[in-house]
């Protein structure tokens, strides 16, 4: 029975001490079931995407409406270039200023180019042909357009046009920027230019000499057919500009362009140029004048003066009949001419036996004499087989001694060839 007891006893001790333990250790609540996480399925990584290629917008992509300017704003956005050369205008440049132009100089016989910025893709384009104010001076022999060199998608490319300095002489030229289909907008960009060829007779008045007489009177001597400029101080700035060029006598000088170029310097308000080219018709004497004014109504009229008097004259001459080619068929001789005029070389020709002259006269040195014409005078006789005249002109350049000479040939192969032969040293003074 003690036994019995005595085990009842170690019974509910041990009772005792599990329930105690069980009390002093808590029981883990389960947490919330984790779902199954599946096994990680390789994603496939699209390629790279290229960027967006929608380009900056190109100028202008149809403009509601061109820019209007008042009054003409001389501007040269290139600076005056000798010989050879070029201008390029860039988009930018075309959305700063929408009617820009540049002021060119140009030898006899060189070649520059123009180069505007132009975007096929918006359907505007450049007008291909240049309207230039007198086509004896410069002539337009080439134009073309020169795709984007970026692959975006519309990208600006560029139009190019050609020129070469015909003669001695200053012209205008201009080109305009428009959509070309009926309804489409015209003229939002326009470039206008001044080339100055070779070195025409010219006469200039600076601002210094207007501030100081106000009205200003110059003379001229040119022969016929000489191209002639006059260049006075202008600034746009101050509001005034120059009138048109009143011509006492149309018939002895003709006006043939009227352009403006900006100032040198970047200082605000300082003064630029308008210059007027004129060519001598005949033989005469006439005057030019121009008023310096504020055109708008109240505006003062007339603050300065320019009067300029001209006299036209016959040019040197030098003319050999067919009379004088007949025995020894070679002329030598001798001319003299003042630098700046004019040369005029007159051969008999006759086109219906297959001769003609040497077009372009060989000269020692073309920096004394140069070229600036060569043409045919068919015969003023009716009798069949009657020679005409072939005709050089020349300009005295600067002072000093050369030599011109032509050949008479017949130009096929196996043709006769210097059947006469023409030399004529010309000294300059």
């Amino acid at each position: 029975m003690k036994v019995k007891m005595v085990l009842l006893c170690v019974l509910v001790i041990i009772g005792l001490i599990g329930a105690a333990c069980t009390a002093a250790v808590p029981t883990a609540t389960p947490g919330p079931t984790a779902a199954p996480t599946p096994a990680p399925t390789a994603v496939k990584t699209p390629a790279p995407t290229a960027p967006p290629t929608t380009a900056p917008t190109p100028a202008p992509t149809a403009p509601a409406s061109p820019v209007a300017t008042l009054a003409p704003s001389p501007v040269a956005t290139a600076s005056p270039l000798t010989g050879a050369a070029g201008v390029t205008v860039t988009c930018d440049e075309f959305q700063a200023d929408p009617n820009t132009g540049a002021r060119v100089q140009v030898a006899v016989g060189s070649t520059f180019t123009m180069t505007l910025c132009s975007n096929a893709s918006t359907g505007f384009s450049w007008s291909a042909a240049a309207k230039i104010g007198d086509t004896t001076v410069l002539q337009q022999i080439d134009h073309e357009y020169l795709a984007p060199t970026s692959l975006l998608i519309g990208a600006p490319g560029k139009e190019v046009w050609t020129f070469k300095g015909l003669k001695d002489g200053v012209t205008s030229f201009s080109m305009t920027y428009s959509q070309p289909w009926e309804g489409g907008q015209k003229d939002v960009w326009t470039f206008e230019g001044n080339a100055v060829v070779g070195s025409p007779l010219s006469v200039g008045v600076t601002c210094d000499e207007f501030e100081a007489q106000g009205n200003v009177t110059k003379a001229l001597q040119a022969n016929i057919g000489d191209t002639f400029m006059v260049t006075l101080c202008s600034n746009a700035t101050t509001g005034f500009i120059w009138s048109e060029a009143t011509i006492g006598d149309p018939s002895v000088v003709a006006w043939t362009s009227h352009g403006a170029w900006g100032p040198v310097t970047d200082l605000v308000g300082a003064p630029g140029n308008e210059a007027w080219s004129f060519r001598a018709l005949k033989m005469g004497q006439t005057t030019i004048s121009m008023d310096y004014s504020r055109p708008w109504e109240g505006g003062e009229k007339g603050v300065w003066n320019f009067k300029l008097t001209v006299a036209v004259g016959q040019p040197l001459a030098v003319t050999i009949t067919c009379d004088e080619f007949v025995g020894g068929g070679k002329y030598v001789g001798e001319a003299q001419v003042a630098a700046g005029s004019t040369l005029r070389v007159s051969l008999c020709s006759n086109a219906t036996t297959g001769f003609s002259w040497t077009e372009n006269a060989r000269i020692a040195n073309p920096a004394i004499l140069a070229q600036t014409g060569h043409e045919y005078q068919a015969p003023t006789s009716g009798l069949d087989g009657a020679p005409g005249n072939e005709v050089w002109v020349f300009l005295a350049q600067k002072r000093g001694q050369t030599t011109v000479k032509m050949e008479y040939s017949q130009p096929w192969e196996g043709g006769t060839k210097a059947a006469s032969t023409f030399e004529l040293t010309v000294t300059v003074k």
